[in-house]
């Protein structure tokens, strides 16, 4: 349930219309309305339910969008590597995510709990095939620019630098 696969889910629903989408759950479900709305007769195949994944990360640049529509979140790593292979994220403005993720920079942030919104968010990104590729490349530089050992090495001394100045 903090995951919101529900949330995500009930998109999806609202988006049937775009018919060459198609959307993959990764993970254990362990919430019923998840697994009510997965039953939905309306996804006609187009809904593929993978449960546990080992190295799933690794299958992140092959998707279009990376979709996290947290309740509650520090930072999740699954993010991070859809980030790092160049796959845009849309994602709540729960915790981190929405400081790592600059609403229109490097992917889009959408309000928790708002299914209109983050619907809004996915077809509005699979109507600009330009616009997604160009998110998914700036996810991929923040991240290089961010999270690499070198780049947090860089910021950790800079901090230390400072605090002993």
């Amino acid at each position: 349930p903090v995951k919101g696969t529900d949330l995500l889910l009930r998109a999806g629903l609202e988006c049937l219309d775009l018919a060459d989408a198609h959307w993959l759950v990764i993970g254990e479900v362990t919430d019923r309305r998840v697994e009510r709305l997965a039953t939905d007769g309306r996804w006609r195949g187009r809904l593929h339910m993978a449960g546990r994944v080992d190295g799933a990360g690794s299958l992140a640049g092959a998707f279009d969008v990376f979709a996290m529509p947290s309740r509650h979140e520090g930072l999740c790593r699954a993010l991070l590597e859809a980030m790092a292979a160049g796959t845009c994220p849309v994602v709540s403005d729960a915790g981190g995510m929405k400081e790592m993720v600059r609403n229109g920079r490097d992917g889009l942030v959408v309000p928790r709990e708002n299914v209109a919104a983050l619907a809004a968010a996915i077809r509005s990104l699979h109507a600009d095939r330009g616009r997604l590729a160009e998110l998914g490349a700036s996810a991929r530089h923040r991240m290089a620019e961010m999270c690499t050992p070198a780049a947090f090495a860089d910021r950790v001394l800079a901090a230390h630098a400072r605090a002993v100045a």
